[in-house]
């Protein structure tokens, strides 16, 4: 054999050409051909066992590995019974490997039992040391300290339909999280109105290299968004924002507040006009793709000053996606009759005519004027790269022309 092939980093470049990630398109997974080089000589099977644990979808091939004493009934993998030391020792020669776990709940081949049973080894060392990566959901708890968090960099909680007394235990373990200094992508999906903000506001606020936030759900409040605009490596946000979240804000800092590297924002908020105060006090310079969802029902004479606002918060030259949208999922049934007189007029999008390199442009709202054939072509020369129109697709237009494109109208 070469002697190249006895350089493990060589062998593991030539080895990760057959394993793909089951998080890719098409989904693709050639475990046999590592299971086979593992077996081949003693030079493979290291390289081959880093890459085939390297990612970890489910934990019936940690319970799967110890053969005495494991069972299957009910289609579930369990232990049926206390692990000696040695079958610990093979457990913990695996779980060294694995750089990434993945939702482990939405697979059902391995009891719950299994998995209280892996994360209450008798070990104090991490079971999971060289844990880069950790996506968790639906549990009682997670794994936070069996994960080395020095080394963890992204961190993915999604308990969008869990209640608050399931998440007791995990919001005991956020202290942990706060350790892993490294972490930059950051992502959980909560339940609406759980009383967790103030927790995942400082934990953001000990990072000092974040790339992604994405807060579904989760309210940020003014120390958590003024942390965010002094970390220059903040690509990507999504947030929730009250109004009295905005009062902080425009109240602690006289100054602008300068996203330098923001290229993309998700901002959800249940009052336009507060945004409006907000966006006139934050910088956007580098922002491709902005997002405004607004929950709750849009009074009068809201949507063009926000307009007016985006000039100076956005650059001309960047920004190529704009959408605001009215959230039909929460908007007071109630309040749909009131104010449709003139809520929306097409020249509030006039200010947004100065944004010549948009491309995507969709505005939802209830609006009680549509746009004109001169109107549209007003806005074909001001838009000249536009590839997706989308102005209140419920309302018919009133002149001649429509749109060329592919268009699903709601059921």
């Amino acid at each position: 054999m070469h002697h190249a092939l006895h350089i493990h980093e060589i062998l593991l470049n030539i080895f990760g050409h057959c394993f793909m990630s089951k998080s890719s398109f098409p989904p693709c997974n050639h475990s046999t051909e590592l299971v086979a080089l593992a077996r081949t000589c003693r030079a493979f099977k290291e390289p081959a066992l880093d890459i085939l644990w390297s990612e970890l979808f489910n934990f019936s091939p940690l319970v799967r590995c110890i053969p005495q004493a494991c069972q299957f009934t009910r289609g579930k993998y369990s232990f049926s019974r206390p692990l000696s030391e040695a079958e610990w020792g093979t457990i913990r020669d695996y779980t060294r490997r694995v750089r990434i776990i993945h939702d482990c709940t939405s697979h059902c081949s391995s009891s719950s039992l299994a998995v209280d049973i892996i994360f209450n080894s008798p070990f104090a060392a991490p079971l999971f040391p060289n844990l880069r990566c950790l996506q968790w959901r639906g549990l009682d708890s997670i794994p936070v300290v069996h994960v080395a968090a020095s080394l963890l960099t992204s961190i993915t909680f999604n308990f969008a339909y869990r209640s608050a007394c399931v998440h007791r235990s995990f919001f005991s373990d956020v202290a942990a999280m706060n350790l892993a200094p490294n972490v930059k992508r950051f992502e959980i999906s909560l339940f609406q109105g759980h009383p967790f903000d103030d927790t995942i506001c400082k934990a953001i606020c000990r990072w000092q290299h974040l790339c992604v936030v994405d807060c579904f759900m989760v309210t940020l409040n003014a120390d958590a968004i003024l942390h965010l605009s002094r970390v220059p490596s903040l690509t990507r946000l999504r947030f929730t924002v009250t109004e009295e979240a905005m009062d902080s804000i425009l109240l602690s800092d006289a100054s602008p507040l300068v996203f330098s590297h923001l290229t993309y924002l998700n901002i959800r908020t249940n009052l336009l006009e507060r945004l409006t105060r907000l966006f006139s006090g934050i910088r956007l310079p580098a922002l491709q793709i902005l997002i405004v969802r607004v929950f709750g029902y849009l009074r009068g004479q809201t949507v063009g000053p926000f307009m007016s606002t985006m000039r100076p918060t956005c650059s001309v030259e960047s920004l190529t996606q704009f959408q605001l949208i009215c959230d039909r999922f929460t908007t007071p049934l109630q309040k749909k009759s009131e104010h449709l007189d003139r809520l929306c007029i097409v020249d509030d999008v006039r200010p947004l005519m100065v944004f010549n390199r948009l491309r995507s442009l969709w505005i939802t709202l209830q609006w009680s004027e549509v746009p004109r054939d001169d109107e549209l072509l007003e806005w074909v020369a001001a838009w000249p790269d536009m590839k997706e129109l989308v102005i209140n697709a419920c309302t018919r237009l009133v002149g001649h022309l429509t749109a060329i494109g592919c268009w699903d109208p709601p059921k």
